[in-house]
């Protein structure tokens, strides 16, 4: 066995070792109803990435991914505070879109920080201050896969484009929920990972 056969297999071995495993089930459900409680990931605006609790009820021919992604996309639609923070933090809101994202390939989401000078509402007269600010991007390639779909929807005029099979996202100023956790989406390579929120959307 070649040494470049031997570094695959052990990176596959690497890669399914450290896929976490969802809390009290298997990844796809049997001819039963189960339901069963495992986390989503909220990116808010303030930088922070927060493990969401949901409860997943699921019927016989559902797939836990499908299930996950759902869950994603309601809380995306009811978070209140990501909707407050688009209404008031006075950005141009014209290359904002919603999007929601499900498929296979390289996933991984990573963290930059700018600064961004500030006022005191009390005390306008003062010098500005410098504060970080962070923004969450995520990259998603589905190169190879068939079955992967993005959804995308203008924030402002509502318009709608629907990508199917192999395509490449870049979200930029992203604020939502993932269906993983971490920079890279390991079980991305094998299943299908999702996202859903708000972002500066470029898809090739």
């Amino acid at each position: 066995m070649s040494k470049t056969l031997i570094n695959i297999t052990i990176t596959i071995l690497v890669i399914i070792i450290s896929i976490p495993p969802i809390a009290n089930a298997t990844l796809f459900n049997e001819n039963v109803t189960q339901e069963l409680t495992t986390y989503i990931y909220r990116y808010g605006p303030d930088g922070s990435i927060t493990p969401t609790p949901v409860t997943l009820r699921l019927h016989a021919g559902e797939e836990i991914e499908d299930v996950l992604f759902n869950s994603c996309i309601n809380h995306t639609l009811h978070d209140q505070g990501l909707r407050e923070y688009l209404n008031n933090s006075g950005r141009n809101l014209s290359g904002i879109t919603f999007i929601k994202s499900k498929g296979r390939g390289i996933i991984y989401d990573f963290t930059t920080h700018i600064p961004v000078k500030r006022f005191f509402k009390k005390y306008p007269n003062l010098p500005p201050y410098t504060r970080l600010m962070s923004i969450h991007f995520i990259h998603a390639s589905y190169r190879r896969d068939s079955r992967a779909t993005t959804h995308i929807r203008s924030f402002l005029t509502g318009n709608d484009t629907i990508y199917t099979g192999s395509h490449t996202i870049e979200a930029n100023n992203f604020i939502g929920y993932t269906t993983w956790a971490g920079v890279l989406a390991k079980r991305g390579f094998i299943f299908r990972c999702g996202f859903a929120g708000y972002a500066l959307v470029n898809i090739t």
